[in-house]
């Protein structure tokens, strides 16, 4: 009785937490993003990852200014990974590419339980 209670509440979160995320065009500039997702009731998520293994020499300052990048890549398409928890519950991933200090949004998808456990042991 308890994993079926457990499992409807999970799927009641899931549900919950889906729909609160709002849309946007893929390019969009992610300062754009974050303040609509911060005014949606999204908070910035700090995750417990060493400054230094978080930001690429040269973006560094990204880091600075987004207290919730995952981290950020400097070569290739300079790929930034940003983490904002729901007012709903559970967390959520914003991917960005881009080598300026506004990198285009390219997803935006809810972690499940699995992925924030990595998260948290990384």
């Amino acid at each position: 009785m308890k994993i079926l209670l457990l499992a409807a509440a999970l799927t009641m979160t899931t549900a919950a937490t889906a729909q609160t995320i709002p849309k946007f065009k893929k390019d969009a500039p992610y300062t754009v993003v974050r303040e609509q997702l911060l005014r949606a009731g999204f908070l910035a998520e700090q995750l417990p990852v060493a400054e230094s293994d978080r930001c690429a020499p040269g973006r560094t300052e990204m880091c600075i200014t987004f207290p919730e990048t995952r981290w950020c890549l400097g070569t290739g398409k300079a790929t930034c990974e940003f983490v904002l928890r729901n007012p709903r519950g559970g967390l959520i991933q914003v991917t960005a590419e881009g080598e300026s200090e506004d990198p285009a949004v390219q997803t935006i998808k809810r972690l499940s339980d699995r992925d924030i456990s990595r998260l948290m042991a990384e």
